[in-house]
């Protein structure tokens, strides 16, 4: 895979987890500066990892929110397989008394 250079305003919105109007303003005070004679808005891809404190050999490790963004999915779904573990306990215990039920029907009818 090829690794990228530049990222759009949009992506790298998506990627600090703002809006926008707030990368705007970090460009507008000179946190960060766009690159010129490309046809979208594009940054720098380098720079993005001197913001977010990477040196170039962490650059493909994941940024600081997108690491949060990890946690809070894993967790989810830790609490998602709590919660359909319980579930199929329930439907087991349902199943067995069903089973039951028909096992003494079989023998009080045989």
């Amino acid at each position: 895979m090829e690794e990228k250079t530049v990222i759009s305003k949009q992506e790298l919105a998506k990627r600090w987890g703002c809006s926008t109007k707030a990368i705007e303003e970090r460009e507008h005070v000179g946190l960060i500066k766009r690159r010129h004679g490309l046809p979208n808005v594009m940054y720098r891809m380098r720079e993005v990892y001197e913001l977010e404190g990477l040196d170039e050999k962490d650059r493909h490790t994941i940024s600081p929110f997108e690491y949060h963004q990890a946690i809070v999915r894993a967790e989810n779904a830790e609490q998602k397989v709590k919660e359909l573990r319980s579930k199929m306990a329930q439907v087991a215990v349902v199943i067995n008394g069903e089973m039951l039920k028909q096992a003494d029907r079989e023998v009080n009818e045989g």
